[in-house]
């Protein structure tokens, strides 16, 4: 018989990125939860944050909640990469 999930409670804080899984040495997930006020909806189910949140982004974010559901941070979240 299979075990079922783990729950595990955890609180967000909306607009702060934080570590889902250490999936590989060099290699971590993040997660991010933003308020549903500040993204619009597209085609198929996807999103985009409003144009009014991305000032002051750095431009690799700013492309990742624009055009892209994934993304690369060579320095880390921490530092605005």
């Amino acid at each position: 018989m299979t075990e079922p999930p783990t729950v595990i409670e955890r609180e967000f804080v909306a607009g702060e990125p934080f570590r889902l899984a250490d999936v590989a040495p060099s290699v971590t997930l993040f997660g991010l939860v933003l308020p549903k006020a500040q993204v619009k909806g597209k085609r198929n189910h996807l999103w985009a944050l409003k144009e009014e949140y991305l000032d002051g982004l750095p431009l690799a974010w700013r492309e990742i909640m624009v055009r892209g559901r994934t993304g690369v941070s060579v320095c880390g979240i921490a530092d605005g990469a």
